[in-house]
């Protein structure tokens, strides 16, 4: 979040992970969902900001901005009663309910941003990032769903 640009014409967010900067990587192409835009009118960066939220201007640099954000998770898992919560569970918990819901791997990798190392997958295949949009929806409309049924 603290590096994402601003959308391209399609409403579409365009990243490279931090974590795979100097290796191999994979170019991630995310449309926004609605469920986003809360979040999104919270922290937006001003129109003069090349990025989408405003984390650059408050914070020094992404270290400092993950170790806001690790704390801040800590805080909640306190609350929560829960041990353990890092950063990655929300990869974690997209990917397991992805697959639980019958999302192929190879989308959940896409999503993920792990590097598609076959021949065929790095230089002839042009993904169809539809397909990661279409899971998206579907994990999002699965955790909505069952939240619903657990309030009633």
């Amino acid at each position: 979040m603290f590096h994402l640009r601003k959308p391209d014409g399609n409403n579409r967010i365009i990243f490279i992970r931090q974590k795979e900067l100097n290796e191999a990587h994979e170019t991630i192409k995310l449309s926004l969902q609605p469920e986003a835009e809360e979040i999104i009118s919270r922290y937006k960066a001003g129109e003069e900001s090349a990025y989408l939220l405003n984390f650059e201007s408050k914070y020094i640099a992404y270290n400092s901005f993950i170790h806001f954000i690790s704390k801040k998770i800590g805080e909640i898992a306190k609350i929560a009663e829960l041990d353990g919560i890092t950063l990655y569970w929300a990869r974690y918990s997209w990917a397991t309910i992805a697959d639980s819901i019958g999302i192929e791997e190879k989308i959940i990798s896409k999503v993920l941003g792990h590097v598609d190392k076959s021949i065929a997958g790095r230089h002839y295949i042009v993904f169809d990032w539809s397909r990661v949009d279409r899971a998206n929806r579907a994990v999002i409309d699965f955790v909505l769903r069952k939240g619903r049924k657990q309030d009633q």
